[in-house]
């Protein structure tokens, strides 16, 4: 989707969006009991927000093309290193954060 985003199992569109309506991407991790995934909350203009963990289908693909799709945003390299680093739910980055015209 080049107009947009989509993250699929089993032949199922779980979430999708257009690159246009990313208000918002925040990365951190999450405390569960037998594991501590990376995460990815998407906010779109619309106040709705889809959660992507790392072990989800769809992931490589969309942290891989959204530096691409939406300026600023860091590659996923840097920010993900640091988070490995951090105490599991003790971290919490702003990737990305549409600005409004003439802000």
């Amino acid at each position: 989707m080049a107009a947009g985003f989509g993250l699929w199992q089993d032949g199922r569109c779980l979430a999708a969006g257009k690159w246009s309506d990313v208000a918002r991407v925040r990365a951190y991790t999450r405390a569960l009991p037998d594991r501590e995934p990376i995460c990815v909350a998407i906010e779109l203009r619309d106040g709705s927000e889809v959660e992507v963990r790392e072990d989800a289908p769809g992931w490589a693909t969309f942290v891989n093309a959204a530096p691409e799709k939406l300026p600023g945003m860091p590659a996923a390299e840097s920010w993900i290193t640091e988070l490995r680093a951090a105490p599991a739910g003790a971290a919490d980055m702003a990737l990305f954060e549409r600005r409004a015209l003439g802000a």
